[in-house]
């Protein structure tokens, strides 16, 4: 470790070796590309020429290659801040606090929570949108009259009743214990995404031909000009808002060489990538349809059917599973809190517990006999985080056997995932009792699955994390998971609510414009510039070039949160609540 930055209070210590923490992962530059790549492009893509349509063609182009261009940098300070005084951190909130502490944890796992609650509104916003432009082509093909009620025409009320379709067909899938349980989450989604971004790239470039658009962008009032350009800027932050799955992608790359390296070698192969997918539907898509464009540009094209069908079943296909990567993380969070309580309420019951016996033959685990910190199996010395995290879990002699449906949660075996973070700091809970149960869950597990290893690991999905999780106890994704009946509620009151605001607040674009405006100023710049100002030493242009950014896009994170908000009260001032409205148009190749 030779960088080093002397802070107020503490020193932290950085890794900037070849090799990294040693480690038996399985990831590389093409996985950690793929899981990028796939993780940036998504629905996103389909707002960026409505959003140019408003800045016109000189500020809509320059804005695009600017927000990437600090998006790489970003992501290239926060892989340099993968490993900080020997702790690897594999969630951005587990970062956060190590460096920052507890407080702006907080504030960053807040804005978490904002981000996956705005996001699920917006895909099943999407997801409708796409489940009525569906009905519309397909009565297209068939001849009927796209305006009647049986091709759910916006006109008739379309929107809101695929709403509530889609909301229905989410409450099932959410029924599905955790994302392990369902590796073809990621396999759908990523085809999803990649069929119907390249469909809209390729339908944009035929017709770019046309030459629509001006520099000035969009006419209309000065306020609402002002308003949308806003709104517009928060659409393109929502593109490229993808901070927080960089460092559990990081922590899926094998050591040696160095996580540190690899990772900005993704970074540069993958965001670069997804950059000029970005540049091209933006560009082309106004250029095909200039000031016509609607907030998601498949709805522009008129044809062929054939191919608008497929793009929009693609949308649809994805929306369902980038729900449940979202969402499932809500559900984590939700129901680690009813875990902790009843295994909190188990703990203070006797006959929960059963003391355990020693077979014939068997010795009592010692110390000398407990298995190598990391570092140790490393050849490192080990670090006094390793050290205060095998005291808080280390049980106490007296050990107990444990049933997990007294506990209050099931245990389904899964394949093995990675250990807990490293980051992650479990405070030792008072009952003596509940810390010698939570070992033995973990040691049964490792036990069980030790030697053990899926095929499909390493192109596993990356997780969303909302940062409020109790981490005390074991989560959804280690195959501990509450009962059916407690999973049904929580999780059908979550998907109920995202669904009546998605009925009554059906605008897609101004959605995207709030997600992008309220998370990714916090997320993308502000937490990231900020640990790596507290960990490594800044000066010069370097210094001044990042307080630009930093300042610059605050600035633009305002006013986009503004057009945002008023670009949605606006809408839903005329919008018809479960009524029929016109606000969202279908164009197919009949109409």
């Amino acid at each position: 470790m030779d960088a080093s930055s002397k802070g107020s209070t503490r020193e932290f210590v950085t890794r900037n070796d070849s090799k990294g923490i040693p480690n038996n992962k399985t990831g590389n530059v093409f996985t950690g590309s793929m899981h990028v790549f796939c993780g940036v492009v998504g629905a996103g893509v389909l707002a960026l020429p409505y959003s140019v349509s408003w800045l016109g063609w000189v500020a809509g182009p320059t804005l695009v290659i600017v927000f990437y261009a600090f998006s790489l940098l970003s992501s290239f300070l926060l892989a340099s801040l993968f490993e900080v005084n020997g702790i690897e951190h594999s969630r951005y909130h587990h970062l956060v606090s190590h460096v920052l502490g507890s407080k702006s944890a907080i504030m960053a796992s807040v804005f978490q929570l904002l981000n996956i609650f705005l996001t699920t509104i917006a895909y099943t916003i999407t997801g409708a949108n796409s489940l009525v432009a569906i009905a519309q082509i397909a009565c297209d093909i068939e001849g009927k009259d796209l305006d009647s009620s049986s091709c759910f025409s916006p006109s008739s009320g379309g929107i809101w009743k695929m709403t509530l379709i889609f909301g229905g067909v989410e409450l099932f899938l959410s029924q599905v214990r955790n994302l392990e349980e369902a590796w073809w989450v990621s396999v759908i989604g990523t085809l999803g995404s990649l069929i119907y971004a390249f469909i809209a790239m390729i339908l944009s470039l035929v017709h770019a031909g046309n030459r629509e658009g001006s520099v000035g962008g969009r006419s209309s009032t000065s306020a609402n000009k002002a308003f949308n350009i806003m709104n517009a800027l928060g659409a393109i932050g929502f593109a490229y808002n993808f901070s927080l799955i960089l460092p559990e992608i990081q922590d899926t790359l094998k050591q040696p060489p160095s996580a540190i390296r690899t990772m900005k070698k993704v970074c540069s192969i993958a965001i670069t990538g997804a950059f000029f997918f970005y540049f091209i539907v933006a560009v082309a898509g106004y250029a095909a349809l200039g000031d016509e464009v609607t907030e998601i540009v498949l709805d522009s094209f008129c044809g062929p059917n054939w191919a608008i069908m497929l793009a929009q079943i693609a949308i649809l296909l994805h929306m369902f599973t980038a729900y449940q990567v979202f969402g499932q993380a809500m559900f984590n969070t939700l129901e680690s809190h009813v875990k902790y309580y009843n295994m909190r309420r188990a703990a203070k019951k006797k006959d929960a517990f059963v003391p355990d016996t020693i077979e014939e033959g068997e010795e009592e685990e010692t110390e000398e006999s407990q298995p190598a910190s990391p570092s140790e199996q490393a050849g490192l010395p080990t670090t006094p985080f390793e050290k205060l995290k095998t005291a808080e879990v280390r049980p106490s002699k007296k050990q107990h056997h444990y049933d997990t449906h007294m506990l209050g949660f099931e245990h389904h075996q899964l394949n093995p995932i990675e250990s807990r973070l490293s980051s992650t700091l479990s405070t030792a809970l008072t009952e003596t009792e509940l810390s010698s149960v939570m070992w033995r869950l973990h040691s049964a597990e490792d036990k069980s699955q030790n030697g053990r290893q899926s095929g499909l690991s390493m192109f596993r999905m990356y997780s969303a994390d909302t940062g409020f999780a109790n981490e005390e106890v074991p989560l959804n994704d280690e195959g501990f998971v509450l009962p059916f009946q407690y999973r049904l509620v929580i999780r059908s009151i979550y998907v109920g609510l995202i669904t009546l605001l998605a009925c009554v607040m059906p605008f897609f674009s101004a959605f995207a414009g709030l997600v992008g405006a309220v998370t990714y100023f916090p997320l993308a710049i502000y937490f990231p510039f900020t640990c790596y100002r507290k960990v490594f030493p800044v000066k010069g242009m370097f210094s001044k070039l990042l307080w630009f950014i930093f300042t610059f896009t605050m600035l633009v994170a305002i006013a986009a949160t503004i057009g945002s908000l008023r670009t949605i009260i606006v809408g839903w001032s005329t919008y018809q609540i479960f009524g029929g409205n016109d606000s969202v148009s279908v164009c197919v190749a009949g109409s």
